[in-house]
């Protein structure tokens, strides 16, 4: 009776050491948001860690036990799912899925996919890409005329704590905040923490924020026991506090971006994935954020960058004013609440 009387969207994620959280990430802060206007969200993973995290953050949760990278496979228990839950709307977001898969669970719900790469289209109901250059990618005339479409920054799925939170661009740099997404396979916290902690004043401190997933965890706890400058948080469940007592950013250029922008934290950006490289791009060109380019394929160039544009902004509060103006008229908050609405007016 339940399915009946509360409308149930079922989102299809993934987050684990290979993919990092982004995806269950900002499907959560869509989730939130949908239960605020009483639907209730089942999430569908792959894996069991995956599960355990959305758990964490209070949803319900159907593990499929399958390969998340063949996602074909799952549709048998996706069937089975969608007569157990009688969905509203499914919202998929994932790199691995395909037309095949989409039209499949089409046949018992409209479908709403989350895409931040553009390189193929999907037909779907509706097509979601919060991200700063959507525009660029001409989905109104690539895709079917009756998909709906959300694009851009207004879409953005931040917390509404990222806005709600106070935040002061202060006279002096106390703490610098580096966040390389969940899993950060290539250590860039770890290596920048250290460079930082040796060309910045002795009163600065470094603050890592990284996930269960890192696999150079315990290098990174280590770092912290030799320098008591540096302190690691892992799965933050505030991340918003952290951010309002960091005098500047260093990010990789994913979800996290937005969050920063909400909130107006002067902010330094690499990348080390495609997909990353076109929020770092957009970044820069429209707002004068320092992109400090692929860490993947020029590391050390990248790290020097990096290096290079956090002394700047620490030796001038005029340049992170400057900078976190920009950024706040980037994101207003407001964008998970927009999804969620649009997928109520179904």
């Amino acid at each position: 009776m339940e399915g009946k009387q509360t409308p149930i969207i079922l989102i299809r994620a993934d987050g684990n050491e290979t993919l990092g959280m982004g995806h269950l990430m900002r499907c959560l802060s869509i989730a939130t948001a949908l239960e605020k206007m009483n639907v209730k969200c089942v999430f569908l993973v792959a894996q069991e860690q995956a599960a355990d995290f959305v758990r964490e953050k209070g949803f319900a949760c159907e593990v499929l036990a399958t390969d998340y990278r063949h996602m074909e496979s799952e549709l048998p228990l996706l069937e089975e799912l969608a007569t157990k839950y009688s969905p509203k709307c499914w919202l998929v977001d994932s790199y691995q899925m395909t037309q095949e898969y989409l039209s499949e669970i089409r046949k018992a719900a409209p479908v709403y996919y989350v895409d931040d790469i553009g390189e193929q289209i999907f037909e779907a109901d509706g097509l979601i890409n919060y991200n700063i250059y959507a525009a660029g990618l001409e989905y109104e005339v690539r895709c079917p005329e009756s998909m709906r479409l959300f694009l851009g920054a207004g879409y953005a799925p931040v917390k509404s704590e990222f806005v709600s939170v106070p935040y002061p661009v202060r006279e002096k740099v106390q703490n610098v905040l580096i966040t390389m997404g969940g899993s950060d396979k290539l250590n860039i916290a770890g290596r920048l923490s250290l460079c930082l902690a040796e060309c910045l004043p002795k009163e600065v401190n470094l603050t890592v924020v990284c996930g269960r997933f890192n696999s150079h965890l315990e290098e990174l706890m280590q770092l912290q026991q030799k320098d008591p400058r540096i302190k690691i948080w892992v799965d933050v469940p505030d991340m918003w506090n952290r951010m309002a007592q960091a005098d500047i950013a260093v990010s990789a250029a994913g979800s996290t971006m937005y969050e920063l922008s909400a909130m107006g934290v002067p902010t330094v950006c690499c990348y080390y994935v495609e997909n990353q490289r076109r929020i770092a791009e957009g970044f820069a060109s429209m707002i004068g954020m320092t992109n400090a380019g692929d860490y993947s394929k020029n590391p050390d160039e990248a790290l020097s960058q990096m290096i290079k544009a956090v002394s700047e902004l620490t030796n001038s509060r005029r340049e992170r004013e400057k900078l976190s103006s920009r950024m706040k008229q980037i994101v207003d908050g407001m964008g998970a609440e927009r999804i969620a609405q649009k997928l109520c007016d179904i």
